[in-house]
């Protein structure tokens, strides 16, 4: 996975799916597609995290002196018409200080992000199914 090539599997990892009754490539279609401002939670968990003026929407990543972070998202077949979303988010600290002080943040931020990731898969599966029944 291209994930690979950025960070290792063997750090903090958190990983998300949705079983969609479509078509990989219609599912990956729905998922790089999927506008997160539908969501009243979402917009709410990313105004509250700064990450999200009203209005607009934005992709953050992670890469400072203390840790590198790397999401992504795919879509696999599971037969003809039926494909499996997933989303996997991966950290890594510099150091063990860097990893104590992540660790605390993230017991905080975790489940709004996952929240978040969740949500935004259900999106993607929606609009995935309407798409193939409007085929």
């Amino acid at each position: 996975m291209l994930i690979d090539e950025f960070l290792p599997p063997d750090e903090m990892v958190s990983r998300h799916h949705a079983i969609v009754r479509a078509p990989a490539a219609r599912t990956y279609e729905a998922i790089r597609r999927v506008d997160l401002g539908r969501s009243r939670a979402i917009r709410l968990l990313l105004m509250v995290r700064g990450l999200l003026r009203p209005g607009s929407a934005r992709s953050v990543t992670i890469d400072d002196a203390l840790r590198r972070a790397a999401v992504t998202f795919r879509a696999e077949p599971r037969g003809p018409r039926e494909s499996l979303a997933l989303t996997e988010t991966r950290v890594t600290c510099t150091d063990e200080a860097a990893r104590r002080k992540f660790v605390r943040y993230w017991r905080i931020v975790g489940p709004g992000s996952a929240l978040i990731r969740r949500r935004m898969l259900a999106l993607a599966r929606d609009d995935a199914v309407r798409e193939e029944a409007l085929r």
